[in-house]
């Protein structure tokens, strides 16, 4: 993840956009795949600049015909490449098909050496090493799932990120459509605003705005509804 970009000024702007954000946007979060460990991943690499609408239809048909493979990492680096570009597409990711960056994730995954005999296999296998706090070599597991996920050639911290959301585990996912929010907040041009500064301002804005929500919207459903609203402009 990257250093903290918050500036006061800047949250404050930020914060004043939220807060002209229609409350019920915040209660529209439907996305979570908490026993699906394989969906989401080919979400998470198959959203990176895609249409959702369109991913979402190919991720049920995905379900329905791999069902063995919805919550099994072994189960879905097994799959050949050209089948899962058959249910999902040929998309493209950094020159490298998106199909097969799945495929690399997934083994990427299965390859971490985690401490145990069985090696990570479900969504609740990846939830569990993400909360633990320190290997033994010191350094937090997530950042070692990170750097397995992200070493996978056009493959970056904004969609693991997202691909943790999906499992549960609360968060931003600071894409276009946020990065756009905050910019529009901040009166400057989209690319003015990084993925880091974007990820920070929004879950700075989460902590002063949630409280006065309905519900006190935790830091994923507040991510979607400033996605909604955006998409909407």
């Amino acid at each position: 993840m990257p250093a903290s970009y918050v500036e006061q000024s800047e949250l404050d702007r930020v914060v004043e956009a939220v807060r002209r954000v229609p409350e019920e946007l915040f209660q529209r979060y439907r996305g979570a795949r908490h026993d699906q460990v394989g969906t989401a991943l080919v979400d998470a690499v198959f959203s990176i600049r895609a249409r959702y609408g369109g991913v979402a239809e190919r991720l049920e048909e995905f379900e329905a015909l791999h069902a063995e493979a919805v919550n099994s990492l072994e189960a879905l680096s097994r799959l050949p490449e050209s089948t899962l570009r058959e249910v999902m597409g040929n998309g493209v990711t950094a020159g490298v098909t998106k199909a097969s960056a799945v495929l690399e994730a997934a083994q990427a995954f299965r390859s971490l050496d985690i401490g145990s005999s069985s090696p990570l296999e479900t969504a609740s296998d990846v939830r569990d090493l993400a909360g633990r706090q320190t290997n033994v070599d010191g350094r937090p597991w997530v950042d070692c799932l990170k750097d397995a996920y992200t070493g996978v050639r056009g493959l970056g911290w904004v969609t693991f990120r997202y691909f943790l959301m999906l499992l549960g585990i609360q968060g931003v996912k600071a894409d276009t459509m946020i990065r756009r929010f905050v910019a529009e907040a901040l009166g400057v041009k989209t690319g003015r605003v990084s993925a880091g500064k974007a990820h920070d301002l929004v879950v700075a804005a989460h902590g002063q705005v949630a409280p006065d929500l309905h519900g006190g919207p935790d830091l994923t459903q507040f991510d979607h509804g400033l996605w909604l609203y955006q998409r909407r402009r």
